[in-house]
């Protein structure tokens, strides 16, 4: 979660003064998410934004005071730490009571079937991440998704037209594991492939460079063979 510094009021407004965070909001994480070139390092990208953000739901559902808010894409910021993104969530509610402002996050507790309108927000999180438009729920059925093939599984389970039919948060990091080592051991193929294919380029190198001389020794010795069964004529 963000940390708070302060709150602050007059008669009309409530600030909030939190640490600076200086990679901004949700839309600049899509953006750079999406400007990874490579699939697989994208959808690890991807996967390590979503891990944290189910990390600090995670963490709110074990406070008993409070309830895991319902996850808005504007409610998502993050903090460049070398270059990693670091999430901060930044849901907060606040209400007036004997005449100052309290910070509220949640009423009570979340029972587990009320988990599922998270579910989908999650869903549709991830679905922004992957490149893909916000959907409505009242327009939720599966051909309004584009998850990618990396994140299919995961997201249509999240977004499951049947709201019981969701997974719960330690499903949800069940797959989030499973689909990383997924990813791991593509990339883990995809350089040994890569491997395998600069050990060929060098070994064609090597037995080129290995021919070339014999070669040339044979061809010496067929130009200096013929020369003697058919030694070319002298001039006149």
């Amino acid at each position: 979660m963000a940390q708070i510094r302060e709150i602050l009021e007059d008669e009309e407004n409530i600030y909030i003064v939190t640490n600076y965070y200086n990679g901004r909001d949700f839309s600049s994480l899509i953006k750079l998410a999406q400007g990874i070139k490579d699939e697989n390092e994208r959808s690890q990208f991807i996967l390590d934004l979503f891990s944290q953000i189910c990390e600090g739901l995670a963490y709110l559902s074990k406070q008993k005071e409070f309830q895991a808010p319902e996850l808005q894409p504007q409610d998502i910021w993050f903090h460049l730490e070398d270059d990693k993104p670091i999430i901060k969530l930044t849901n907060y509610h606040l209400d007036k009571r004997n005449g100052k402002a309290e910070l509220d996050i949640g009423k009570e507790k979340e029972q587990a079937d009320e988990f599922s309108k998270q579910a989908f927000q999650l869903g549709n999180i991830l679905h922004q991440l992957c490149g893909g438009n916000p959907v409505n729920p009242k327009e939720n059925k599966d051909s309004v998704w584009n998850f990618p093939m990396d994140f299919k599984s995961l997201g249509l389970e999240l977004v499951n037209t049947d709201p019981k039919k969701r997974p719960s948060l330690e499903r949800i990091f069940l797959k989030i594991k499973n689909l990383r080592k997924s990813l791991e051991d593509q990339e883990e193929g995809n350089e040994n492939k890569k491997k395998g294919k600069d050990s060929e380029k060098g070994f064609s190198k090597s037995y080129l460079l290995f021919l070339l001389p014999i070669m040339t020794f044979a061809y010496a010795g067929w130009r200096f063979y013929t020369g003697i069964i058919n030694p070319e004529p002298k001039d006149a």
